[in-house]
């Protein structure tokens, strides 16, 4: 059987997802009730991960209840996610504001 779907979740799911888009320019405040996210993939990938497309965009989100938080970001390319062992194996200043990955470093796809 199916896990139920909390309706709170998922609201706040769409909206974060809708916000992405309009910080990478995709979308505007203005005409957020025109963004239609409701056929986008639901299931999360292992470790709570979600990736589906939005036009030309991929969308990631992430849930993680026990820390009680829900990211989501828009992006033209592929998404690749690091986790800090990673960026620190690879010598990749992983401080707010850090901005040092290159092409060439490799992390997970999911």
């Amino acid at each position: 059987m199916a896990a139920a779907v909390d309706p709170a979740l998922l609201g706040l799911r769409y909206w974060v997802r809708k916000e992405c888009l309009v910080k990478v320019g995709v979308a505007t405040l203005a005409g957020l009730h025109e963004v239609d996210l409701s056929r986008l993939a639901r299931p999360r990938r292992r470790h709570g991960w979600s990736v589906s497309r939005y036009g030309d965009h991929r969308l990631v989100d992430w849930c993680d209840p026990d820390r009680r938080v829900l990211i989501a970001v828009a992006g033209a390319g592929p998404p690749v996610v690091c986790s800090v062992a990673d960026l620190a194996r690879m010598g990749v200043d992983s401080r707010p504001g850090a901005s040092n990955i290159s092409d060439g470093d490799q992390c997970e796809q999911p």
